[in-house]
């Protein structure tokens, strides 16, 4: 499975980014809050990525009614297109056809995402586990959805009651108990079937990471049952989830919610024979997240029997050398974004397409590094009069400017194109830097009259590649 384009407009800073990634390594690089998690996340959210929630507050970019989010995909049988217009009324289209709710794309479009905020899965309350479970089975599963809110609501309804207490009739409280009990044991055995599925490659994955040195197991916590229940569903199951909600009836009404249920329920990680959220270190902890991600990849390229998308939002930066390369062997064969802040990191990932953000915009686009070191072409896309106008950018070995020139634009023909002559991008060539990224600013290049716009859009585009150049600590 691959992205074959990308495009979000109004969402949180972003502004007509478009994207159009290669098959292997996509990396997005800039300064912070420059919207390259922005980027990942309009991504993930097609995919129901658990860091990602259509009905969070300020998705929609200050001063705009909405936001517009396309994506066109492919997998082995077909593409396809998704597109989301967030706003007061959400829209959805899964190939130009409306649909009513967004997880109705997910079993079309899989994607697992890395993040510095997955810790909590392991350092986090039970919450964050149970969300982590729930959102991998849907990816799985796009029906399990649909358990999970009807559990949600029974839920409420029982605490009502619970809280009202004068209303403690058992016939009531019974019906409620017996929806629970239903929604509750399917919930228990679908989640403890993953776990049991994932436990098996985590494993391994583990093994590999500490290279044999730890083992790290995990468990499914039930609050109801003692024991693994059967992957069909039982009645003597529903009866036995019955009888300890009534157990727990009196306490439930004493407090006023439900103590007992699969909205209670965890997931244990053990190192060895230590509980790794109360006794595993920082790095220990990680080494748990990567591996859980890693394993739900795989058993999704498993079950689905295929590649899903792979987002790191500024992980790689934090691992070693020789853990990056762990990581991208195991997912070879994904489609990866992965966003980092800095320049150094932007040279271990020879022939990746490279974008760089600034301002809620995709800048470069692409960079290209001669085999023989002898120089790179970056190419960029800038903001011109007519548009978005595309320039490639050749730059030496020694850091200076080599040619330029305009792939596309939307300029009107005549004056504003004459800052696309060959003579005006002339200029450039021979020069290792550029003063300021406004033409008007820098005082070693001319602008065209009349053309300020197009000639300040080019300018952009040189002063980008150039940085683009610093920024990989250049070709060597």
């Amino acid at each position: 499975m691959k992205i074959d384009e990308f495009f979000a407009d109004g969402y949180k800073n972003l502004k007509n980014a478009k994207i159009c990634p290669c098959d292997g390594v996509n990396l997005i690089y800039g300064q912070n809050a420059q919207g390259k998690t922005n980027l990942l996340e309009a991504i993930g959210l097609f995919s129901g990525a658990e860091r990602f929630h259509l009905k969070s507050a300020k998705k929609i970019a200050f001063g705009r009614d909405f936001a517009d989010l396309r994506l066109k995909f492919s997998d082995l049988e077909r593409e396809q297109t998704v597109k989301a217009i967030l706003s007061p009324k959400n829209q959805f289209f899964l190939n130009e056809v409306p649909i009513k709710r967004v997880s109705e794309i997910y079993e079309h479009f899989h994607a697992v995402c890395f993040s510095p905020a997955n810790l909590s899965i392991v350092q986090g309350d039970s919450r964050a586990r149970r969300k982590f479970l729930d959102d991998a089975i849907t990816k799985l599963k796009p029906g399990y959805l649909k358990y999970c809110k009807q559990y949600e609501k029974i839920l409420d309804h029982r605490n009502f009651l619970l809280k009202s207490r004068g209303l403690k009739s058992s016939n009531t409280l019974g019906i409620w108990n017996e929806k629970m009990a239903q929604i509750g044991t399917i919930i228990t055995m679908i989640r403890q079937d993953y776990v049991e599925k994932m436990s098996k490659v985590l494993a391994v994955i583990y093994q590999e990471i500490s290279e044999g040195r730890e083992r790290l197991e995990i468990k499914y916590q039930s609050t109801v049952f003692d024991r693994k229940l059967k992957n069909t569903y039982s009645e003597d199951d529903f009866r036995e989830y019955i009888e300890k909600l009534e157990f727990f009836q009196a306490a439930d009404f004493d407090m006023g919610h439900t103590k007992i249920g699969v909205h209670r329920d965890d997931l244990a990680f053990k190192l060895g024979d230590l509980d790794a959220r109360e006794y595993g270190s920082q790095g220990q902890q990680r080494s748990c997240v990567i591996a859980l991600k890693l394993a739900q990849a795989r058993l999704l390229k498993l079950i689905c029997r295929r590649n899903p998308v792979i987002l790191f939002d500024d992980v790689m930066s934090e691992l070693d050398v020789d853990r990056q390369k762990y990581i991208l062997n195991q997912i070879q064969g994904s489609q990866m974004f992965i966003t980092c802040c800095g320049g150094l990191s932007l040279k271990s990932f020879k022939n990746a397409k490279i974008y760089k953000m600034e301002d809620g915009k995709v800048y470069v686009e692409d960079c290209y590094v001669a085999d023989n070191g002898a120089g790179m072409v970056v190419t960029v896309k800038t903001n011109s009069y007519g548009g978005m106008l595309t320039a490639m950018v050749g730059i030496d070995k020694d850091g200076a400017v080599t040619g330029v020139k305009v792939t596309d634009h939307a300029d009107t023909p005549g004056v504003g194109t004459k800052a696309h002559d060959a003579g005006h991008l002339s200029q450039y060539v021979g020069l290792t830097e550029l003063t300021s990224d406004q033409v008007k600013a820098d005082t070693s290049v001319q602008h065209v009259t009349g053309a300020s716009v197009s000639s300040g859009a080019l300018h952009k585009a040189v002063y980008c590649a150039l940085a683009q150049f610093e920024e990989m600590g250049g070709v060597k």
